[in-house]
């Protein structure tokens, strides 16, 4: 017994020898003499099973991913019971982004006693709370904080846990305990443990509880702004709004162009505006000593002060408040001092007023030299920004062409003033003029090549004049040389792939769309991946507040919009496909009805347009090679799915994800679900042209459909839903109820849409009645919409007449426009916009300029 005792001690000395040295090399990253040193042993020992999960941990640092999960699983088979192997898996795992197996992994070493167990315990906490698995996280935090209760970092990481899982009292009780014991009372530690603390204490609600704590802790809280403003919020939410109006005073004091110091302090004084924005009299009269007095009290600089007063009067008042505000920024040239003032706009009558005022000052400079009532002769540059100004006031209202001269004026006055240019770009834009909105961008660029924005926003248009390779060359000139669009890539610029994709989603290049949409999820994921290396750092620097909110902003992170417009287009693209494949397959086996001859030659022209393919294939790369493996999918719904499914996850409350969810539903044939997507427009959107057309096309298609087709209960559910959702008339008279009670353009044009579903005829009657609409400048995107309706559905004759009506209502717009008038146009635009160094050759522009749908 003795001697088999000594036996078994000796081996497992030389394992742990063994697993030593090996790891030894591999610490130094050594990895080659480490997978030399695993080879040995497993020559001589084929049962070795730590050397073989450590020769697959090798294989990971060395990206060998398949070959390393082969060696951990076979290590892991030949010794269960050693901790390494179930460790190793566990790091596999995680470099491999699937942290659910990995936490399994880790558990299982956990089984096994390791000397490290801290380390996997750490492992295992932040792969739990990666993945949000609150109560596991719980679990490993509180037992990593029984095991060595001396680190503050465990504390914090047990309250994080038991705060997630909703346990506030018990959070707050670890937090207060861990508060008594940190010695130095004036470290910042012990600030961000009780402002975490406190921040719990706001989350359980007892207001009185909050407020007295927050005076308990001032004293040594390090940011007494933050508390000032917790305070005050405090006192208001308790109804205790006179205590609060001193405070709102003290931070304005601080920072008077805070705005949210403003909003507070109007709050706490009942001078919020309505719902609409609008003040009563007794309001109008509060507010109006209020910054009579705020104006005497904080620094004259003081922008908001003064401007405030223009967002609550009227009439003469408001007259002589905006002259006030507005004419010093004419004095020295605030290029945004429109966006300052974009609330007017709602208010028909104020924005009469602003007219009258910027007349009456245009028609001064010009006559006198000087503003209405001064003495002083004005700088000559007041002018300029006048008419800059007046440029802005005109777009906003849909006046493009005292747009165009008021910026025709300026240019003369001073040629070289970037704003003209930009000014006039972004009218041309609004006038859907996108073509020549490019030209004028670019034109303000060539004037300072130097400047940054003007060249991103240089970029913009020209992807939205779809002159991609041009816009290309441009915003890459501020990039590393070598980079180009790679830098563009790494830096994660997503409005630029945004308007990429969507450049190439009009010119019919829908993989080239789908490879700049699915670069942004990419960016998306390594957002959320970027998360795992704050869960030990922000424990560690004591700094709970912010990483819980950097939690929840991660959770919601797929709820924002550039993510929603990336996959809403994503998945509208794969539709294109599905209806317009672009996949072919050349091993397809002829017709058997084609005749012996002609299957011979049919059989040639297919291995003759597989070998010029494959040809094409060998000579991409980059991009190209991965668009191109995008755009050949053989099962573009099913693609589809995976960005369809993270829309309904995350934005269930928009429209367009459920007119996506219909269109790959119906072309799945999955009935029900495509019901569902129909009444969630209705839910959303009872009113609006999408209810109507999916509703019209669901209801047809099915109806068409033979009773075999589907199963019986699915006929009985859709047959419930349809006396539910239209009764028992026809479509036809459910369409017409709808086209009488929505009258707006949108809704008549989504009732010639479904219409077009039931009978082409009923559709051609319903256009004419569309053309005969009174347009405004706001229809211009509607009227788009439908002249590319009507022209991939009902004929260039009809498209023609769309045109017509179009380019008499929106003469700008390049939609509209006959493709020879639309070159004219630009080399007019050009001859203005004249040479200049530094630019970039124009490229022709492509007829087929479409929104994107």
């Amino acid at each position: 017994m003795p001697k088999q005792k000594k036996q078994k001690k000796v081996v497992k000395q030389s394992k742990e020898v063994i697993r030593r040295n090996i790891l030894k090399h591999y610490d130094r990253k050594q990895y080659r003499k480490a997978m030399k040193m695993c080879d040995d042993v497993i020559k001589t020992n084929d049962d070795h099973g730590e050397a073989l999960s450590l020769r697959g941990l090798c294989h990971l640092q060395l990206n060998e991913e398949e070959r390393a999960l082969e060696d951990a699983n076979a290590g892991l088979r030949k010794d269960v019971q050693s901790f390494l192997c179930w460790n190793v898996l566990g790091m596999i795992y995680r470099s491999k982004k699937d942290y659910a197996q990995a936490a399994k992994f880790y558990k299982g070493a956990l089984r096994n006693d390791p000397p490290q167990k801290a380390s996997i315990m750490r492992d295992l906490a932040m792969v739990q709370i990666h993945v949000r698995d609150v109560a596991g996280y719980l679990a490993t935090r509180h037992q990593m904080f029984m095991d060595n209760p001396k680190q503050g970092h465990h504390w914090m990481g047990f309250a994080v846990a038991t705060h997630l899982c909703g346990n506030l009292d018990q959070a707050v009780k670890v937090l207060t305990s861990y508060a008594d014991i940190i010695t130095n009372k004036d470290d910042m530690e012990y600030s961000e443990v009780i402002m975490y603390r406190h921040s719990i204490l706001e989350e359980r609600g007892d207001l009185e509880e909050v407020l007295k704590d927050l005076y308990e802790i001032r004293p040594r809280v390090a940011d007494k702004t933050l508390l000032r403003e917790k305070e005050a919020d405090l006192l208001f939410r308790m109804g205790r709004a006179a205590e609060a109006e001193p405070i709102y005073r003290e931070l304005l004091e601080l920072n008077p162009e805070n705005l949210q110091y403003h909003k507070g302090l109007q709050k706490v004084l009942a001078l919020e505006p309505a719902a609409d924005g609008s003040y009563t009299e007794e309001q109008v009269t509060k507010l109006r000593a209020l910054y009579e007095e705020l104006r005497e009290k904080l620094p004259r600089w003081s922008l908001i002060t003064r401007g405030m007063p223009i967002f609550f009067e009227s009439g003469d008042k408001l007259r002589e408040e905006l002259a006030a505000y507005v004419k010093p920024a004419l004095i020295k040239g605030q290029p945004a001092l429109h966006s300052t003032i974009a609330p007017l706009y709602r208010d028909s009558a104020k924005v009469q007023v602003v007219e009258s005022l910027l007349l009456s000052f245009l028609e001064s400079l010009k006559k006198e030299g000087k503003f209405p009532g001064d003495e002083a002769t004005a700088a000559p540059s007041a002018l300029l920004w006048t008419l800059v100004f007046l440029a802005h006031h005109y777009c906003a209202t849909d006046q493009y062409d005292e747009a165009f001269k008021m910026l025709e004026g300026a240019r003369q006055h001073t040629p070289t003033a970037l704003e003209v240019y930009m000014a006039r770009a972004k009218v041309f834009k609004r006038a859907g003029a996108v073509k020549m909105a490019a030209n004028a961008i670019d034109e303000a660029r060539k004037l300072d090549l130097a400047d940054r924005f003007l060249n991103s926003k240089c970029t913009k248009y020209m992807l939205r004049a779809n002159r991609v390779d041009e816009a290309q060359v441009v915003g890459t000139l501020f990039t590393k040389a070598e980079g180009g669009v790679n830098n563009l890539y790494e830096m994660q610029c997503m409005w630029y792939e945004q308007e990429r994709g969507n450049a190439f989603q009009r010119l019919g290049n829908m993989g080239m769309a789908l490879k700049n949409y699915l670069d942004i999820e990419k960016h998306f994921d390594t957002i959320v991946e970027d998360q795992t290396d704050f869960h030990s750092y922000c424990l560690r620097k004591s700094t709970m507040c912010a990483y819980v909110e950097m939690l929840r902003f991660e959770d919601s992170l797929y709820g924002h919009e550039r993510i929603f417009l990336a996959l809403s287009n994503a998945v509208q693209c794969y539709v294109r496909l599905h209806d317009k494949p672009v996949y072919e397959d050349f091993d397809a086996t002829p017709p058997e009805d084609m005749a012996q001859k002609d299957k011979v030659k049919w059989k040639k022209q297919m291995k003759k347009k597989k070998d010029e393919l494959v040809a094409r294939v060998n000579a991409m790369s980059g991009d190209a090679l991965e668009a191109h493996k995008l755009e050949q999918t053989k099962t573009p719904l099913e693609d589809a799915l995976k960005w369809l499914r993270l829309l309904l996850v995350h934005h269930p409350d928009r429209v367009l994800t459920h007119v996506c969810a219909f269109k790959v539903y119906i072309r799945r044939k999955k009935w029900l679900l495509a019901l569902r997507a129909v009444k969630n427009i209705i839910r959303l959107a009872p009113d609006s042209a999408e209810r109507i057309e999916m509703t019209a096309k669901f209801f047809h298609i099915f109806e068409q459909l033979p009773a075999d087709s589907y199963p019986q209960l699915v006929g009985q559910l859709v047959a419930l839903e349809r006396k539910d959702l239209l009764g028992e008339a026809p479509l036809r008279d459910a369409v017409k109820a709808f086209e009488a009670k929505n009258t707006s353009l949108e809704c008549q044009v989504g009732v010639m849409k479904a219409l077009h579903a039931l009978d082409a005829s009923a559709a051609s009657q319903k256009l004419s009645s569309i053309l005969t609409t009174t347009l405004s400048v706001r229809d211009r995107k509607t009227w788009e919409d439908v002249h590319e309706f009507v022209a991939s559905n009902m004929g260039e004759e009809e498209a023609g007449k769309v045109a017509s009506v179009g380019a008499a209502a929106f003469p700008l717009a390049d939609r509209f426009k006959p493709e020879q008038a639309e070159g004219a146009a630009e080399v007019e635009e050009e001859e203005e916009a004249g040479e200049a160094e530094g630019g970039v050759p124009d490229g022709e522009p492509s007829s087929d300029a479409t929104a994107p749908q």
